[in-house]
């Protein structure tokens, strides 16, 4: 996480194109929206960032991938053309940036955390409760 004056930025490192948003348009309040507000309203910032990137496969990712693929396919070695494959599978910097790296805008809603506040109130009252 990054802070800076204006803003307070979450990096995401994708290696998997699973996990990384290429069609996304928005951030969905449900996941890192609440841990963006949250940022804000503890560093009193009106804006915050998501960034995803996109980056290569870690080469120890790369061969647990290529050895559970010949594991499945009954092969007692990991083929060369088979490594190369998976290897380029798991493989991004040969594409540009504005395809692997991507950032989502968040503003600071105040709204979001009343919510948490009475929430946290709720769970206080519950722990005196017991």
């Amino acid at each position: 996480d990054i802070v800076l004056p204006e803003s307070v930025e979450d990096i995401k490192n994708s290696w998997s194109q699973k996990t990384f948003p290429l069609f996304a348009t928005e951030i969905p309040i449900d996941g890192y929206g609440w841990q963006l507000q949250g940022y804000m309203e503890l560093l009193d910032k009106s804006q915050a960032g998501l960034i995803y990137t996109l980056m290569d496969a870690p080469e120890r990712q790369v061969d647990r991938e290529a050895r559970n693929l010949s594991y499945e396919l009954g092969l007692d070695e990991i083929e060369f053309e088979m490594y190369e494959d998976v290897k380029k599978s798991m493989t991004y910097s040969n594409l540009r940036d504005e395809i692997r790296i991507k950032r989502f805008f968040l503003d600071r809603d105040k709204e979001c955390m009343k919510l948490v506040q009475n929430r946290v109130e709720q769970i206080r009252n519950y722990i005196k409760s017991i």
